[in-house]
């Protein structure tokens, strides 16, 4: 007879919780009650999954376009300034450091002011 029951929730590569059921009095876990546990804890682990994924394609979208505005900022100025890429884009670089803010946001205003 046992008090515990522990599942461990497995990701591909490790252990990643577990999933216990406790009882106050001693008891004797069946099959089917293990087996229907295993499967919800695989349920659960498709979860984790996928929203894990979901958190990861969304911060590399948001990085992709971060890029892409700082790509046309540099190209502006490039255009404009008639500077180098390098330098083009140290200038948004030293810009960002010197009024504290990020990278898209002085690409942004670079648009903002030259389209």
């Amino acid at each position: 007879m046992k008090l515990f029951l522990s599942i461990p929730i497995y990701d591909e590569k490790e252990v990643i919780g577990v999933i216990n059921l406790q009882n106050k009095n001693p008891y004797q876990f069946d099959k089917t009650t293990v087996k229907t546990l295993q499967t919800i804890v695989k349920i659960i682990t498709s979860a984790f999954r996928k929203v894990y994924l979901e958190r990861q394609i969304n911060f590399f979208k948001n990085k992709l376009e971060e890029r892409k505005i700082i790509e046309k900022a540099k190209g502006i100025l490039m255009e404009k300034e008639k500077l180098s890429e390098n330098y083009a884009y140290k200038q948004i670089i030293n810009e960002a450091m010197r009024k504290r803010k990020t990278l898209k946001e002085i690409a942004e205003a670079i648009i903002l002011v030259w389209e």
